[in-house]
């Protein structure tokens, strides 16, 4: 059986890739980013980079952000990323100012919507199996 493996150098390059992809995606600046996850710039710059690898604990807090981890770590875009709202160009009429921050702000709304249903349903997925273990872990106490 031949797997399709890469050396580790060129997943941490595709994954800095994919990391400033998402990061553009979600239009945010490099700043905003590395004091949100409280790292210096010049680590935040060698994860874009490929230069460093990313931690795990580093991408659970990517993910709180609303960062695609699927996307970063495998290419994939996530179901709820890929049917996110993003604003519609019409060429036929030019929007105003007005109308384009409306539609902008329209758009960040419905797509934050999606993000915290989905943060939501993971967080009930985690929830129910931590009550699994628990109820578990209760029973094995009766028997022995």
């Amino acid at each position: 059986m031949t797997t399709d493996t890469k050396p580790p150098e060129e997943n941490i390059r595709g994954v800095g890739e994919r990391l400033k992809v998402e990061r553009e995606r979600l239009g945010l600046k490099a700043v905003t980013v590395y004091e949100s996850l409280d790292i210096v710039q010049t680590t935040y710059k060698n994860y874009e980079d490929g230069k460093r690898d990313i931690p795990s604990s580093l991408l659970v807090n990517l993910w709180h952000l609303g960062f695609d981890i699927t996307f970063i770590l495998i290419g994939n875009q996530s179901s709820f990323v890929k049917n996110e709202i993003k604003p519609i160009t019409n060429p036929q009429k030019q929007l105003n100012e007005s109308e384009t921050r409306q539609l902008k702000i329209f758009a960040d709304v419905q797509n934050k919507l999606k993000n915290t249903e989905h943060k939501l349903l993971v967080s009930q997925q985690i929830d129910g199996l931590l009550k699994q273990d628990a109820s578990k872990s209760r029973f094995k106490r009766f028997i022995s």
